[in-house]
């Protein structure tokens, strides 16, 4: 991969995926390997038009952001690895299917085992990592370095 991304924006497309701000959009443009944002009809860096950016698909990628549902399926894959390798089995009634799960979740965590919280956090920051270099990945852009966990990684 020729394109490198260096770690400061490797680290705002994290903390983006992290954030799922919904009322933010965030970029990867391919041509300047710069991070760019869209809010509100207002673009950063200012020298670009954010309708441009969300009309040229080729060279502004948009960054895949931690859904509810994705979060929901990775609480699944945790419980059941901390099942298995802990045998702790009180952390698998932590986790409901009803709505807002993923908050009661994190709640029943953080006041019965804040211990496991700890490791939700680190497991989570993960996923993200792996989810961002992936999309870089797939989009030929190589990351520099490992960089820190996604700020945010805890919700």
């Amino acid at each position: 991969m020729a394109c490198v991304l260096d770690r400061q924006a490797v680290e705002v497309l994290r903390a983006a995926a992290a954030a799922g701000d919904r009322t933010v959009d965030v970029y990867l443009d391919r041509e300047r390997l710069v991070v760019v944002k869209v809010k509100n009809g207002v673009c950063t860096p200012g020298d670009l038009d954010p309708r441009d950016v969300e009309r040229d698909e080729e060279r502004f990628a948009e960054i895949p952001v931690v859904t509810n549902i994705t979060e929901y399926l990775w609480m699944q894959d945790f419980v059941e690895e901390h099942v298995e390798s802990r045998g702790d089995q009180r952390v698998a009634a932590f986790l409901d299917g009803r709505a807002g799960a993923n908050a009661r979740f994190l709640k029943r965590l953080a006041e019965q085992a804040p211990a496991v919280l700890a490791d939700w956090v680190a497991f989570r920051a993960a996923r993200i990592d792996e989810m961002t270099r992936d999309w870089l990945r797939d989009l030929g852009v190589c990351p520099a370095g490992p960089g820190p966990p996604a700020r945010g990684a805890g919700t």
